[in-house]
């Protein structure tokens, strides 16, 4: 054979063998944040596992809300365990984004709690009655 078409034949050999892609199948922000959602709805659920497909009618919206498919999800999770530096670097993200999240719950329970402290019962808000 000539060198040319070993060339070619090798050349076609490589595109075609799995590479490991420089990003993953979905984009590292919107995978941390899905990442966390999907946490926060399987935390009910001992049996889910995030590792494979999330299951559940709730696991499907938030997939559906995030336009990732489960093919693509799974496609992301197998680009993160090629790497342990990058589920690290990919679970402080997570972290931050749950932080973020209770800080709000947080946030939201005081002001509600205020709320009620501040008005006597059959008062409304500023200590006027209810009309």
């Amino acid at each position: 054979m000539r060198p040319s078409v070993l060339f070619l034949i090798a050349v076609a050999l490589v595109g075609c063998s799995p590479a490991t892609e420089d990003s993953p199948p979905v984009e590292a922000e919107t995978f941390a944040q899905l990442y966390a959602e999907l946490l926060v709805v399987s935390a009910g659920d001992p049996s889910s596992n995030l590792a494979e497909a999330p299951s559940g009618a709730s696991a499907d919206s938030v997939l559906a809300r995030a336009g990732v498919t489960r093919e693509a999800y799974l496609e992301t999770v197998r680009w993160y365990n090629e790497d342990v530096a990058r589920w690290r670097d990919l679970l402080a993200r997570v972290v931050t984004r749950l932080e973020q999240r209770a800080a709000r719950a947080d946030s939201l329970l005081r002001g509600e709690s205020e709320q009620g402290k501040s008005a006597s019962p059959g008062e409304g808000a500023g200590g006027e009655p209810p009309r």
